[in-house]
This record gives C-alpha cells, structure tokens and sequence, in this order.
C-alpha cells in the first residue's frame, strides 16, 4: 500500500493583533506585576510589561466582554452576558463556554485557575431568580447555587477563596463561606443620597465599599468580618468610581471636581492616604493591583475624551503614579520564520507627537508572547525582512527620500545594528536571503526630471548583511521582487517606469551577475511577486483581482512555466514550508496547494482581513501579517495534510496479534523488545520497531496497529507516524485524566523499519501489531 498526500486544511489562529490604544475599560485584572488584561465594550486587550504597551485581543463574535478576572498570567476568564470567555495563554486565544440559563451576567471573580464564580438572573422552574454560578474546572462548566428568594439584580460580585463569595444586590451584601450553599446577609450602612459604587473583598473577612454622597464626594467603609458589620465612614474628596484591593490595602479610583483623575489609598482599617490628582485624565475608569504595581485606566483629557483611555502605572502601591504615554499607532508589513516557534516581524508605529519610527517584534515560542525589539536610533519603517536561520536576519528601512539603509542582527533578531556600508540607491524594498552569509536587496535611484533615468538596483552581502556591493542596475525600471533558490539561483521581476506598463521576469545563476528573461507568453502585466520553496519551485503571482490569470509555476528557473490550479485563482503572493506544501493569498481568500501546486484548495482564514506578506517555515505552520481596518495581526496557520491511501497488490495481510511495545514493567512483548521501557511523559517521541517482528516482513510499507494509553495522568493525546517525517497535526488516540482508550492506527513504515508515537500528556503505552501491507 501507497499512501499520497493530496489535500490539506488550515485552522487559522490571530496570534497578536496591534492597535493604536485601548478604549472603552469596563473591568481589568493584572494577576503579576507585567501581565494584564482589559475587558472593555470596543476593545479587550492585554499588556506583558505592566501597562506600558497593549496590544489587542481578537475573540470570535466580536464579543463585548464585561468583566474580567485573571488568577495566573496565563489563566483568565471574561464574561459577556451569557457566555464565559476562557483562555489559558495569556489572551491569545479564547474558548467560549454557554452559562447555560445566565442572563446578563456581568461579574466574575476567579479565586483559582480552576475556581471561577459569576452571578446573575437565571431561568428555572419556577421563573428568573438570581443565582451564584460556580465552576471548578476554569469556567467550561457551570453549577447554579441560587440566592435567597427575592433579591434583585446583582451589581457587584467579589469571591477571595474558592468556597467565600460576597455578592451586592442593590444596597444588601450576600454573604457565603461554602461555594453558595448556604446564604447570609446584612443591608449596608448607607442613606440618601449615597450612591454604591463598588465592593471589594481581599481576604475572606476583610471588604471595603465605596459610595457617592454628593457632587465631587463619597464614602469608604471598610469590614472585618466579612461584611456582616462595617465600620464609620471614611470621608472621600472626589467622586470614587472603582477599587481595587490586596490583602494590605485598597486602591480607590474617581474624579475630583472640575473633571480631573484621582486616586487614592486606604488601608483595611479605613485609614486614608493622600489624595493622588492624575492631570493627564479626566476620571479614573478601572484599577488592578499586584504588589505594590498598579495599573489604572482613565478616560484622557482631549478634545474629544471618548477616542481612547490613557494608562495609569503606579510601582509604589499607588502613592505617586504616572500617566503612560498614548498607546502607538502600529502597523506590520512583512514577517519571517527561520523556525516554527521563532518569527521576526517588522514595520512602523506612530507615536504620540506624530512622527515615525521603525518596528520590529518577536517571538521564541511559536507566538505564545511577542516582544518589542530595540532599533538603532534614527531608523524609520521598515520595509520588509528576510531570516535565513535562527541567529541572522536582515530588514530594509524604506526611507524613499535618503540613501538606502539596511539594519541586521545577529542574534535572531534580539538587536540590530545598521549596514557600516549600504546598499547604493535610495529607499530600500525587498530582501531575500538564500543563505546565513549571503543576501540580495533591492532599491531604486530616483531622477525627478526623468522616469527614463530612474534605475531599479540589486545590492548583494556576503557577510550576513554589514557590508552591501552592486550587482545591477537598470535604467527606466523598478525591482518589483525577487527571490532565490539558492546562493546562485535567484529570480526577480521588473517594471518598465515608462508607459506603456510592461512587467518581465528574469532569473540568474551565479548570484545576479547576469540576468535572463524568462518572461512567458501568458503572463500577466500585473505580475508583481514571486516566492521560491528553496528546492526547486518557484510561483508568480498576481497583484490585481482583474487579470484572469491563474497560478504559474516552474520548476526550471523559468525556462518553462506551466498555469496550475483551478482557473482564474489569482494568487498575489505566498510561501511553502516544503516542496509540495505552499499557502498564498488570493483573490478568493487564502489557498493551499500540497502537491507543488497542480491543485489548489481555498482554506478559508481570518474573516475581513487582507493578508500582506505569508511566511511557511515548516509544512505544518504558516504564519502571515493581515490587515482589518486599522488593525494589523500576526496569524499564524495550522495546516493538516491529508493522505489518501491507494491499494496496490499484494492487499493487506492479517497477523497474529502481537505486543510489539509495553511500557509497564513485569509484562512482555514478543520478542522482548521495547518491554517494560516505563513511563511515557508529555511531549516524547517513542520509535518502535515493526519490520522483522511478530512475522511482519522488510517489504512492508505500512502496518495496522492497536494503540493503547494507559491510566493516563492528565488529558492529551497520541499521534501514531512513520519515522524520519515531520509528525503530522493530527491525533489517533485522546483520552483523559486516569483513563485507558484504544484505537486503531493505519501508518507507513518510516526509516529503519519503525513507527514514531507522540505523547501529547504522561500515559503508559501499548502498541500491538494486528497487520501489514507490502507493496
């Protein structure tokens, strides 16, 4: 038996989405001193250096969330009306969970990774009645506990352990110690014209609220028994909108009279401490402390206030604080991936007093964080970017009116340092690098009297980009892109400046000493890209949704081309992550092709979004830089490439069953081999011979296997594959915490005759051969 690799499928991921600021804060949590994360009605978003930078967040469903509790950096739960919003990484990604009959749930308040609770109308029997919800596995299931028989709406709810839980109901506090079991409660000590605010609890037994009294004033009191009894009332000077608590202090947030942000501490006895006025806001909107770090958000003080919040960062427990500056204007154009977890992504943001800088960002696992990356000094947006391994990058500052510049690194794109000597021409575009040490870019030399005496130009760097040298220049043309096979093998495309318009593609092998057009008769004027899988292939594409050309390729340096795919797919630009596995963006959306591009698929992607540069480092994960109004994300592309098994004589042959592998000790295999080799942990690799065992011949191809995990130690997952081949995104067997489940796996045979088995989670493993197909 053969097995072909015909069709693949994407699954599309936004991995980091940048925009200029945050808007509209209704809640957030920072569980550390440098993580955070914002629940707001336009906009969610999270920081990783402590309020300084936000980026935002993308959920499905365009969801508005309404309040927001993080127990760890990576654990977060967010509410949005009747639905729980989870994620376990930090804010990348989202998985929405029903509350079952919740009704305008609007709090929650996460004690653990595991213990989240939130509060709300709910539907039963009997009609709506209001209820404590519980969850103790991170919010994916939900247990109603309902509140004593005519209460109201719930206006704030705080849990500080996984079984206390003190919920506000107009001006009465329900208070429980057993997870909603049982109920008890108080009616806050309040009168006309006190107006609650907020209600915070740190610790089981200490709570504070905050109350309006008049224009410009209010009240805290503070609790030491949970909230049954509360204190006399500790005369505020502004109007307090929001708190925050730890267990030594609280943090009250308002607005002064004439409109200007306050803040202020107090401690759990109700002792005040100066009053704090933030003259960069207009009113202070939401607080989260952890430590004594302290992120706030307030509305600014601008023309017109509503456009955006300005972050509040206080590092001495809210004493002094100091108003962060406006969120940039961020914009990425071009990204590359030496390796699956690591990518460099580059180009510009806007600060606040309006002018430009370069940008360059990170990532060293697989996308999970992404960080700023330091710039020389003076380097405006960067154009585009080549990593041709793990340690060196190269990226273009396209700078149109001065002398081109090149910035590289050494060190996988962690710092740069600018070209001792440039490219020649002005305002560099595109970068390609066939190899560590070598790289092309190309420029232009621009006469503003004559588009006749323009010239595109090629620079080329033998040592990793510090040093740049001519290699060609044409006269009353511009490089529209270029690529290489290799050291040698490049091609690139030309425009005429001229009219009229005429595009040509040329290829060259020794290093673009000389050039040969390999123009074909069928191509397309508005070619403008074109992107090689570094073995033999090479693809045009098309940079306009009018022509009515489809896909080329060739896989001759352009000597010959051919027009694949299904007719009238323009594909505008692409990469592969290997000879048959290539990803482009399209005129319908994004396409896959995983045979070398004789057929292509659409594979769907990122809804409203325009991608504008796709990079593959391997066949199983593509990443790509797309647009959606003034959003600019990183996503990053799983692709599963599947194979359709063809019979060919002699038909599969039944065996004896037989244990070819036992990790258990005191059991045996068949013939000894692979017993008792213990336990297998999450994420190990396991080979196992099965060739010349249990009657299974050399000639066999592929093999039908039983496939046992064992008393599992968490959820996960086994993937069965031939040794010696990228493992696959798939799974043959899942199981869960404890248990024992089998499954039939059919695989090909890889290198000296063994079969790899991924374990995704801690499990004992067998493995029994049932049969084989020779061929």
């Amino acid at each position: 038996m053969t097995i072909a690799k015909t069709t693949a499928s994407a699954s599309w991921t936004t991995v980091l989405a940048v925009t200029s600021a945050i808007s509209d804060v209704a809640a957030m949590s920072c569980p550390s001193t440098t993580r955070c994360v914002t629940a707001g009605h336009n906009s969610t978003a999270r920081s990783v250096d402590g309020g300084r930078t936000w980026l935002s967040m993308s959920i499905d469903g365009a969801v508005e969330m309404n309040d927001v509790s993080c127990a760890t950096e990576s654990n977060c739960l967010g509410i949005a009306g009747g639905s729980a919003e989870t994620t376990v990484d930090g804010g990348l990604h989202w998985t929405r969970h029903s509350l079952a009959n919740g009704v305008g749930t609007q709090h929650v308040s996460c004690p653990s990774a595991i213990e989240c609770f939130t509060a709300g109308d709910v539907l039963s029997a009997s009609g709506a009645v209001t209820a404590l919800l519980s969850s103790e596995d991170g919010g994916t299931t939900w247990t109603q506990r309902p509140l004593p028989s005519g209460t109201g709406s719930v206006r704030y709810l705080t849990c500080p352990t996984a079984t206390a839980c003190r919920v506000l109901v107009g001006t009465r506090v329900y208070r429980t110690d057993d997870a909603g079991r049982t109920w008890a409660w108080n009616d806050l000590p309040t009168s006309s014209p006190e107006v609650v605010q907020d209600l915070e609890c740190p610790t089981a037994q200490n709570c504070v609220f905050i109350a309006r009294t008049t224009f410009a004033a209010g009240v805290a009191r503070v609790s030491s028994d949970g909230g049954a009894h509360w204190s006399s009332s500790t005369a505020l000077q502004y109007e307090p909108d929001v708190i925050s608590c730890s267990p030594m202090s609280c943090v009250i947030g308002g607005v002064m009279a004439g409109g200007q942000g306050t803040v202020q501490t107090i401690d759990l006895a109700g002792a005040p401490g100066p009053v704090v006025a933030v003259s960069e806001v207009n009113d202070v909107t939401a607080i989260a402390c952890s430590s004594n770090h302290c992120v706030g958000t307030g509305r600014e003080r601008a023309a017109d206030p509503t456009l955006r919040d300005r972050t509040l960062i206080s590092d001495d427990g809210g004493a002094s604080w100091a108003a962060a500056p406006v969120g940039t204007d961020r914009s990425l154009v071009d990204l590359a991936c030496p390796s699956s977890p690591q990518c460099t992504a580059v180009g510009s943001e806007r600060l606040a007093d309006g002018s430009t800088v370069g940008l360059a960002m990170g990532t060293a696992d697989g996308g999970a964080t992404w960080t700023t990356r330091p710039l020389p000094q003076g380097v405006d947006a960067l154009s585009s970017v080549a990593c041709p391994s793990i340690e060196r990058c190269v990226a273009t500052v396209s700078e149109f009116s001065s002398p081109s510049r090149v910035v590289a690194s050494a060190d996988g794109g962690s710092s740069w340092s600018l070209a001792t000597s440039p490219p020649t021409g002005i305002g560099s575009r595109n970068a390609t690098c066939p190899a560590v040490d070598q790289c092309f870019v190309t420029t232009d030399v621009n006469d503003p009297t004559s588009s006749a005496n323009s010239a595109g130009t090629l620079s080329s760097s033998i040592d990793g980009g510090s040093t740049w040298m001519l290699v060609g220049q044409w006269p009353g043309e511009s490089i529209a892109d270029i690529d290489c096979l290799s050291r040698t093998q490049c091609m690139m495309i030309r425009v005429r400046r001229s009219a009229p318009l005429q595009v040509t593609v040329w290829s060259t092998t020794n290093g673009g000493q000389h050039w040969s057009d390999t123009t074909p008769p069928t191509m397309a004027s508005d070619v403008s890209s074109i992107w090689c899988d570094h073995a033999s292939t090479c693809f045009a594409g098309m940079s306009s949704v009018t022509s009515p050309t489809s896909v080329q390729v060739t896989h001759d340096l352009g000597a010959t081309w051919t027009v694949v795919g299904t007719p009238n797919i323009r594909a505008f630009w692409g990469d592969c992550g290997s000879p048959t596995v290539c990803l482009s963006s399209s005129s319908d959306g994004e396409i896959l092709t995983a045979d070398g591009g004789s057929t292509w698929s659409a594979v769907g992607g990122p809804q409203n979004r325009v991608m504008s540069s796709i990079a593959c480092p391997t066949a199983a994960v593509c990443w790509a830089v797309s647009t959606v109004g003034q959003t600019t994300s990183l996503v990053r592309a799983d692709i599963t490439v599947t194979a359709t098994p063809t019979v060919i004589a002699p038909a599969y042959t039944a065996s004896v069953p037989a244990r070819l592998l036992e990790s258990r000790q005191g059991l045996s295999t068949v013939d000894g081999l692979s017993n008792g080799i213990g336990r297998r942990l999450n994420g190990t690799t396991t080979e196992v011979r099965v060739t010349n065992r249990a009657g299974t011949p050399t000639s066999a191809t592929a093999v039908a296997l039983n496939v046992t995990a064992v008393d599992a130690g968490a959820a996960g997952y086994l993937t069965v594959y031939p040794c010696g081949v990228d493992r696959p995104n798939a799974s043959n067997v899942n199981y869960g915490p404890g248990a024992t489940v089998a499954n039939t796996a059919i695989t090909q045979i890889g290198t000296n005759g063994n079969v790899c088995i991924y374990t995704n989670a801690p499990t004992d493993l067998i493995i029994d051969i049932n049969g084989y197909f020779a061929g």
